[in-house]
């Protein structure tokens, strides 16, 4: 697991501060979207921050969602932090947050978190990015499960996921055990931020970035506490783990050591939250852990810097090892080495916006046939892989199958072919 070196807080405090004036002109100009959810017109409060001079323009925006409770104001210091590291940050408040419309009971009456997802997509949609650009998604808490969610629905639009603190791993878990670890780590994380306000430096910096930050409305206020109650429900179904096993992404866990409110737990304990992650995941190679020494439950809040400090790390990461989709040139080279000069048949072909993702080709047999299908790493409407691959399948004369296995990989980059 790995551990990053981050400077001093006082010497980000230091290095940062100048550029407050900018993001927060930015974060007091009020953008609002309209969003269209099961027929219902909602109008969604958000806000887009950069810091110009420092913007890595080939890097991909950020999508920073907030936890239980909280719009984008809960969120805009560790917005802030990570347009620092040079990302562009969408920060939303989904509709019963913040200053957002408030959604009719259609919306959050559910057993999910797909109108949430809905809305990602709409905003990401409208606010003018490139044609075809991804996005990285970051949740805190619930937003992971969210975030997670949208990975799920619209793979083709995401650079990688972020579970920051993640909440939804735990399978029917009670409400009231969630709601006292939640205020039991409120206690203690509310001692500890007092205590760095009085020695760190900090309180300076934070007063002057709260002075950009716009009242907003609670997220307890009137004609919302069902809303609340209902997102309790939710989260205490559990349904990160069958999200994230329906994703394609590249993903990085990262959690404070401290949180007792999910806590990570230990990578060989296979009952640990972070055990749990990592084998829903499935493949190795997709996934990155980072369990912050000293931190809680609130990552997001001060010291936001280290956890941006991370996610930055794991975002150039995963930018640099963007898989390369194999080519139908590519593919059928490995077909070639599979079925040497034996004449094939070819039973589909399918291609999407990134390139091919499917190929079935059949070899008659004198008991039947053989069928190779090379499937691209994803969820396609034809199926999952968590890995690019070819199947071998072997029918008999009845169309039925006997077995199958695979017997070529694409990982790394590299195809490993089973001869």
């Amino acid at each position: 697991m790995s551990k990053l070196e981050v400077p001093s807080i006082n010497k980000i405090f230091e290095n940062r501060k100048d550029f407050i004036p900018e993001v927060g002109e930015q974060l007091e100009k009020e953008t609002k979207i309209e969003v269209e959810i099961g027929g219902e017109k909602l109008n969604v409060d958000y806000r887009v921050i950069l810091v110009e001079s420092l913007e890595n323009k080939g890097g991909d925006a950020v999508v920073l969602l907030p936890g239980f409770g909280s719009g984008w104001e809960g969120i805009s210091e560790l917005g802030f932090s990570l347009a620092c590291e040079g990302r562009k940050v969408i920060m939303p408040s989904l509709p019963g947050y913040g200053n957002s419309d408030n959604p009719s009971e259609s919306y959050y009456k559910a057993n999910n978190f797909d109108n949430e997802a809905e809305v990602i997509n709409q905003i990401i949609s409208q606010i003018g990015l490139k044609e075809g650009a991804k996005v990285h998604l970051v949740g805190h808490s619930m937003g992971s499960e969210i975030m997670a969610t949208f990975a799920e629905k619209y793979p083709d639009k995401v650079s990688s996921l972020v579970l920051l603190n993640p909440a939804g791993a735990e399978e029917k878990e009670g409400k009231f055990s969630l709601a006292r670890r939640f205020v039991g780590s409120g206690i203690k994380t509310s001692a500890a931020f007092a205590f760095r306000m009085a020695f760190s430096g900090e309180k300076d910096y934070e007063k002057e970035m709260w002075k950009h930050i716009p009242k907003t409305q609670s997220p307890f206020a009137k004609g919302r506490g069902s809303q609340r109650l209902s997102e309790v429900d939710r989260l205490s179904e559990g349904h990160l783990l069958e999200k994230l096993k329906n994703t394609s992404c590249p993903i990085t866990y990262i959690s404070g050591q401290l949180d007792s409110v999910y806590p990570p737990g230990e990578e060989d304990d296979e009952n640990s939250q972070l055990a749990r992650i990592i084998e829903s995941v499935g493949d190795a190679t997709r996934i990155e852990k980072s369990v912050i020494s000293g931190l809680r439950h609130n990552t997001t809040l001060a010291p936001d810097e280290i956890t941006a400090a991370n996610i930055e790390h794991y975002l150039e990461k995963a930018e640099k090892n963007i898989e390369h989709i194999p080519t139908q040139e590519e593919v059928l080279s490995i077909f070639r080495q599979l079925v040497g000069e034996t004449e094939f048949r070819e039973r589909r072909r399918l291609e999407d916006e990134q390139g091919l993702y499917l190929w079935e080709i059949t070899i008659p047999t004198e008991d039947g046939h053989t069928e190779y299908q090379y499937m691209r790493k994803g969820s396609h409407k034809e199926g999952f892989d968590s890995v690019t691959s070819i199947y071998i399948t072997f029918f008999d004369n009845e169309e039925i199958p006997v077995s199958g296995h695979d017997v070529a990989s694409f990982i790394n980059g590299e195809w490993k072919v089973d001869t």
